[in-house]
């Protein structure tokens, strides 16, 4: 424990008492040095608590009740939950600060306006002090608890009967809660307030992701993932089979969904690779769970290139094979390639090689001597050839 001067960020110095090892005290009073002192910041919370004050009176909201210092508080807890809440109303507030900001609120709920006054009407300090680490959405529904009870209004028969007819149940229900399918775009959403990991895995095996922001399970869809029809009543269908109420208000789709007549999404591919090492080959997909590496690997020439196997585009007999036998689906992309890399073969020069010559048995001819032979290296013999053709004869 020492007693040590600090100067603070605002320029004032005082004096603290620090403990633990010197270590633990270096690294407090660095800590100190970076804030303002008690002070300052004693002035700075009244400024901006007496701001918070005057904005909530302007506003219109109720004053509160509690002690002074309470009261000086919850003014900016209430300003700080109440400007969150009304950026969330009015959509400026997105993404993971949306979802954090509603907690377990379904925002549907059709209580959600009474809450929100509920909230607004709020005057006792020290509620807002004790809910000032809670989300907003958690407050409403706090608050909704305390809301009086309404007598039930009679249901309205044209609308039960439009919502009924939408929604299918199947046979045995894992739950009461509908997953409604909405299309919209190129987009699918399945919006399902319940959480459940059983409706998760359904949806997350046909490619569908949360999307906070909307409160649903979205997929975009694409040319490859086939129509869009067809992909909404697929996850209709498997909703249903997973023991899930589903609402479409297709008629079409919702019958396709229950009779399961649709296309099933293509999940093995023959793709064009258009970039890097293995730029105009083909590569053989195909889903996580199956395994058609061994195969694919076979072909001629293949490669593995992570998370499949890639083929050279000359080797198209052989994949159009492999394709048809596999039951994959060749991208328009791939079949441009390999038309191309057929055509390419089809039209190549056919070339019949003539025999090459072949060399000859034996050590072959001598070759003939570059000049005449150096006198200095014949023998010396009178009669030799040499010396009776320049008459050097000894006779």
């Amino acid at each position: 424990m020492a007693w040590t001067s600090i100067e603070h960020s605002c320029g004032h110095t005082e004096r603290h008492q620090l403990y633990g090892p010197g270590r633990t005290r270096d690294w407090r009073a660095q800590c100190l040095v970076a804030d303002p002192c008690e002070d300052c910041a004693r002035a700075a919370r009244e400024a901006e608590n007496a701001a918070a004050a005057a904005a909530n009176a302007e506003a219109g909201l109720p004053p509160m009740t509690g002690t002074e210092k309470q009261i000086a508080w919850a003014e900016t807890i209430r300003a700080y939950k109440l400007d969150l809440l009304g950026r969330a109303l009015t959509g400026d507030l997105t993404g993971i600060d949306l979802a954090a900001f509603w907690g377990g609120l379904d925002r549907r709920d059709p209580r959600a306006p009474a809450m929100v006054d509920a909230l607004q009407a709020q005057t006792l300090a020290s509620w807002w002090i004790d809910h000032r680490d809670r989300k907003v959405g958690d407050l409403l529904l706090a608050l909704a608890a305390e809301l009086p009870k309404e007598p039930a209004a009679p249901a309205d028969a044209p609308a039960a009967a439009v919502l009924a007819e939408a929604t299918l149940r199947p046979a045995t229900e894992q739950t009461a809660t509908i997953a409604d399918i909405c299309l919209d775009g190129d987009r699918i959403s399945v919006v399902f307030p319940e959480k459940r990991e059983d409706f998760r895995n359904v949806v997350k095996a046909k490619g569908y992701r949360w999307e906070a922001a909307r409160l649903s399970w979205t997929r975009t869809i694409d040319a490859r993932s086939g129509p869009l029809a067809d992909r909404a009543a697929e996850i209709g269908n498997a909703l249903l089979a997973g023991g899930f109420c589903v609402r479409i208000q297709d008629h079409a789709i919702r019958a396709a969904a229950q009779s399961a007549s649709f296309a099933p999404e293509r999940q093995r591919w023959v793709l064009a690779r258009t970039s890097g090492t293995y730029a105009g080959w083909l590569v053989i997909s195909w889903p996580r769970e199956e395994d058609l590496y061994s195969a694919a690997k076979a072909l001629p020439g293949a490669r593995y290139d992570k998370p499949a196997v890639v083929v050279p585009a000359a080797q198209y007999a052989a994949i159009e094979d492999f394709a048809e036998a596999y039951d994959l689906a060749i991208s328009p992309a791939a079949q441009v390639v390999l038309d191309t890399a057929r055509l390419t073969h089809e039209q190549a020069l056919l070339a019949v090689p003539a025999k090459a010559p072949r060399p000859g048995k034996g050590p072959g001819p001598m070759p003939p001597a570059p000049g005449a032979i150096d006198p200095g290296l014949l023998d010396d013999d009178s009669g030799s050839e040499y010396a009776m053709l320049h008459g050097d004869s000894a006779s």
